[in-house]
């Protein structure tokens, strides 16, 4: 259904979740999927959690440490903006190019379920003390699910008070939408613990992330690109991040921040370290991330301690 710039898949539903609820999937590629138009409303409580986990984990079978990948996990899809679009015109040296609207995407690791929309203050709905645990399970070779996606999520949508352990791929990821988070923690993840990427343009505030020994890459890997426009910087929505109040504690596998592909985003107020100093602080991949935009200020930190190797 496609009616003032809104558009949903499917018959619209809610979805809520008491709380004190375990959520668990029976095998590997079971995950939950809110899609455009519909709401999950998971609000628990601080001695009534939210969780969400593998059935091996509800048998007891799950290593706290070391277990991954038990099951898929949560996605979330809204209809606020993303910026990986098709363009009917190419970019140039100057111009993004002319995108072709409604720009909408299917979702990384969930086939046929599609992001984005022209709605910034969409709601998906609210979660609120749930934690996420042991899932990320690969879909096919190479793709695995995060912990939890947001996809084109805007912000109606309420998100605070979550925590996501021993995710196999990125604790959370955000493909575009404008969706704020508060009270955030990453704790084992595999792989990113923030990957943000397609233009998101959210808030984030009191984030804490653990890395495990010898486990997980960037803590933050942040992009703005899309492949169809020859200038990343000017591609917009672009990617801005605000994120304030933060604790980052690396495992020394790879640099804290991984910039690239003419991304923004404003720091404040955190502290960011890395375990005996092995690695740097931040990677730049492109010159385009210290460009101011058209509409978006160039990355930058403010109040920030780091303990790095460089």
């Amino acid at each position: 259904m496609e009616q003032n710039g809104t558009k949903s898949d499917g018959v619209s539903a809610k979805l809520t979740i008491e709380p004190g609820v375990t959520v668990f999937g029976e095998s590997g590629n079971d995950y939950l999927v809110v899609m455009r138009g519909s709401d999950i409303h998971a609000v628990g409580t601080s001695s009534a959690p939210i969780i969400m986990t593998g059935r091996q984990d509800i048998l007891g079978e799950a290593d706290i440490v070391n277990t991954r990948g038990l099951w898929g996990g949560l996605v979330i899809l809204g209809q606020a903006p993303i910026n990986k679009c098709s363009f009917s015109t190419q970019g140039s040296a100057t111009s993004a190019g002319t995108r072709v609207d409604p720009c909408e995407k299917e979702v990384e690791g969930s086939a046929g379920d599609t992001m984005g929309g022209e709605l910034p203050n969409d709601s998906s709905g609210s979660l609120k003390y749930v934690r996420v645990q042991y899932a990320g399970y690969e879909v096919f070779p190479g793709n695995e699910l995060n912990g939890i996606t947001f996809g084109g999520v805007g912000n109606g949508t309420v998100v605070d008070y979550i925590q996501v352990h021993n995710n196999q791929d990125d604790c959370v990821e955000f493909f575009g939408g404008t969706v704020d988070v508060k009270h955030l923690i990453c704790t084992g993840a595999g792989d990113d613990n923030l990957d943000i990427d397609w233009g998101y343009q959210g808030r984030m505030q009191y984030v804490l992330v653990q890395q495990s020994n010898g486990v997980g890459d960037h803590v933050v890997e942040s992009d703005n690109t899309n492949a169809d426009a020859a200038v990343a910087y000017l591609t917009e929505p672009r990617s801005n991040p605000i994120v304030a109040n933060f604790t980052f504690l690396s495992s020394g596998k790879d640099e804290i921040f991984k910039l690239k592909e003419g991304v923004s985003g404003q720091y404040y107020n955190g502290v960011a370290v890395v375990k005996d100093d092995s690695t740097n602080c931040i990677e730049t991949t492109f010159a385009e991330t210290a460009q101011d935009g058209a509409v978006t200020p160039h990355f930058s930190m403010n109040s920030v301690a780091m303990q790095c190797n460089g």
